[in-house]
């Protein structure tokens, strides 16, 4: 729930929600096992080490070509690599591979 204006809340629209709603792509084939937000994007890590964003993408924080995700989409890695953990800045998105390897992604403005 709340401010929604670039999609951050996963819920394929930009409305301001005041009571929380379920985000319907995360169903029981998907268990998710973190969460984060930045301050206008979130990340999803699942269980099975699949990584997803939305929300605003301006600074490519959320990896990828469009302005904004208003629904989750999935975070490209090399196909032998999954995601263990991530993190997210106020504009950028860390995640840590089963392979040791850190990706960032986003802007570099403040380091």
């Amino acid at each position: 729930m709340g401010d929604n204006g670039y999609g951050e809340l996963g819920l394929e629209d930009t409305k301001f929600e005041k009571i929380p709603r379920k985000v319907e792509f995360f169903n029981s084939n998907r268990v998710v096992k973190k969460v984060c937000s930045g301050s206008r994007h979130s990340l999803v890590l699942t269980e099975k080490g699949k990584l997803y964003a939305f929300g605003d993408n301006s600074e490519g924080q959320c990896s990828g070509y469009d302005e904004c995700y208003y629904k989750p989409s999935k975070v490209r890695f090399k196909q032998d690599e999954t995601v263990v953990d991530i993190a997210c800045g106020y504009s950028h998105s860390i995640a840590i591979t089963n392979k040791g390897n850190v990706y960032s992604w986003g802007d570099t403005t403040n380091g």
